[in-house]
């Protein structure tokens, strides 16, 4: 399948998700999530994303990680490029761009400076970590050349075998509801 194909399929598939569904999948993917972060407990920066209709929630994990006082940055788009800004509670945002919820604070830049987590969304992932986004390119301008475990976030029905194109970045890591690829 072409990667236009595969973004329709899961359009469709997410379009059929009822709320309950999302929660019950996303906790199940939570949980995975934690028991695999558990083995870099000395980690304690993560780069995250806020949940558009549809996708993956990790709203509860985020809540989770800001009372073990863990570092949470999210981003902001530019024009064809991401920062991510530190929060300090799952009420420091505003809609932003393609109705994205951004931080509100733009003050406290991420930089690169100890080992660091990224959540990334995508419409579909492979086994293998080859990830197919939105189209923008903007986490594969933003993840490139830099020193970063990714973790790719979907339910296990984006799992697609596919290969990547020439500028796309893998996962370290895919976690879904069901399984963790490596």
């Amino acid at each position: 399948m072409e990667a236009f194909e595969i973004r329709n399929s899961v359009k469709a598939y997410r379009s059929n998700l009822d709320e309950l569904s999302i929660q019950q999948k996303s906790l199940s993917l939570i949980q995975n999530i934690l028991n695999y972060i558990e083995k870099h407990s000395s980690i304690r920066d993560f780069l995250c994303y806020y949940p558009l209709q549809g996708e993956v929630d990790l709203l509860p994990l985020y809540e989770k990680l800001l009372k073990k006082d863990m570092h949470l940055y999210f981003p902001k788009t530019y024009k064809k490029t991401i920062e991510f800004f530190k929060v300090n509670s799952m009420s420091d945002f505003k809609e932003g761009k393609f109705h994205v919820m951004e931080p509100i604070n733009d003050s406290s830049i991420f930089v690169i400076n100890r080992p660091v987590i990224c959540f990334a969304p995508g419409m579909a992932f492979s086994k293998e970590g080859h990830r197919i986004g939105y189209g923008g390119g903007y986490y594969d301008r933003f993840l490139k050349n830099k020193d970063i475990l990714k973790i790719g976030t979907c339910f296990e029905e984006q799992i697609y075998s596919f290969l990547p194109e020439k500028h796309d970045i893998d996962m370290d890591v895919v976690i879904t509801d069901t399984s963790i690829y490596k």
